[in-house]
């Protein structure tokens, strides 16, 4: 069983977000720069959230092991 305790995209939601800061230019069509903005305000408020309830469902599923998937995706660490 695989139980996801926080969304994935958080990476690509602050790197875009950094483009945005760092370009004037930056405005890709496919996503809009209020988009980007909501999508950062939500990534850095999952990140900045306690694990309990994680904690709470791991020992409720008496789990045996636990990683993050930053930097690898789900993929890279099955």
């Amino acid at each position: 069983m695989i139980i996801l305790t926080k969304p994935l995209g958080t990476q690509p939601a602050v790197n875009l977000q950094q483009k945005l800061s760092s370009t004037k230019d930056f405005n890709p069509p496919e996503i809009t720069k209020e988009k980007i903005k909501h999508a950062y305000h939500l990534a850095m408020e999952s990140m900045a959230t306690l694990n309990k309830n994680s904690s709470l469902l791991l020992k409720k599923y008496d789990s045996h092991g636990a990683t993050d998937v930053t930097g690898f995706g789900i993929l890279g660490h099955a």
